[in-house]
C-alpha cells in the first residue's frame, strides 16, 4: 500500500475534500480525531470505501473504530493520585473536548467519586500548552489542599507545570501532584519529568492498518471496535 496524508483545512468545504479524496480511488481511508466532519465518513461508507475511524465514536455500517482505553487511563490517574495521598482532585480540560479526551476526563471524575474524594473541574478556552498555562491561576487557588491534578493531554500538563513553577512558585510534587496523558517525547525531558498515561502511537498504527486490511479483504464483515491498551509511566510529578 502507498499511504497518502490529507490534512484538514477548516476553510475547505466538505464537497471539495470528498472530491479530492475519492477521486484517488483509494483502497481504504483512515480518519483520525474529531476534526474531519461526519459527512466525509458517511460518504466513504455510502460509496463502500473501507473506512477506519481512530479516536471517534461515529456509528456507521461496516466501519471499524479504534480507540485507546480512555476509561482505564482516567481511572488509573485517579487511583495513582489518591495512592500518593492526594485527597482533593482537579481535572483540567479544554472547553471543547474530543471523544477520547471527554472519555478519559469522565472516567477520572467517576473513579474519584467511587473513592469518595472531592473533585473540581477547570475548563479553559485555550487548548494544549496555553490552556494548561491559563489554568494555573485557578489551580493555585486550591494549593492549600495540596491537590492531585489530571490534565487531558501532556501538552496541557506541561503548560500547567511551567506556570505553577515560574509564575506561582509552586513545587511539584511537594505542593501538588500532576499527571498528563499520551506520553509525548517532551514528557520525559528533564525539565518536565512528567508522570503520564501512555498510549502507544506504534500500537495504534499497527492495529489500525491491520483492521483496515481486514476490511478491504472482507468488506461485509461485522464492524470491529478495537481498544488499544494504556499504561502508567511513573516519573517525578507524583
Amino acid at each position: 500500500f502507498r499511504p497518502m496524508l490529507f490534512c484538514i483545512d477548516e476553510g475547505r468545504g466538505v464537497e471539495q475534500l470528498l472530491s479530492i479524496l475519492l477521486n484517488y480511488q483509494v483502497s481504504g481511508v483512515v480518519i483520525t480525531s474529531d476534526a474531519p466532519p461526519i459527512e466525509i465518513c458517511e460518504e466513504c461508507a455510502r460509496m463502500n470505501v473501507p473506512l477506519a475511524l481512530v479516536h471517534r465514536i461515529d456509528n456507521l455500517p461496516f466501519v471499524d473504530r479504534i480507540n485507546g482505553d480512555n476509561a482505564k487511563g482516567g481511572r488509573i490517574a485517579a487511583d495513582v493520585l489518591v495512592k500518593a495521598g492526594r485527597r482533593y482532585l482537579v481535572a483540567v480540560k479544554h472547553d471543547f473536548l474530543s471523544y477520547s479526551e471527554n472519555s478519559r476526563i469522565n472516567a477520572f471524575l467517576d473513579r474519584a467519586t467511587e473513592l469518595g474524594v472531592p473533585t473540581k473541574t477547570i475548563s479553559v478556552p485555550a487548548s494544549e500548552y496555553k490552556g494548561g498555562f491559563a489554568a494555573a491561576s485557578e489551580v493555585v487557588a486550591h494549593i492549600d489542599q495540596q491537590p492531585g491534578v489530571f490534565c487531558q493531554t501532556d501538552s496541557m500538563a506541561l503548560g500547567l507545570l511551567d506556570a505553577m513553577r515560574t509564575k506561582h512558585g509552586v513545587r511539584i510534587p511537594e505542593h501538588m501532584s500532576l499527571i498528563g496523558y499520551d506520553d509525548i517525547p517532551q514528557a520525559s525531558w528533564a525539565f518536565a519529568n512528567l508522570t503520564t498515561i501512555r498510549q502507544s502511537v506504534d500500537e495504534f498504527a499497527r492495529v489500525t492498518v491491520g483492521v483496515l486490511k481486514e476490511r478491504i479483504r472482507h468488506p461485509d464483515a461485522e464492524p470491529k471496535n478495537e481498544i488499544v491498551d494504556v499504561t502508567l509511566v511513573s516519573r517525578g510529578t507524583v
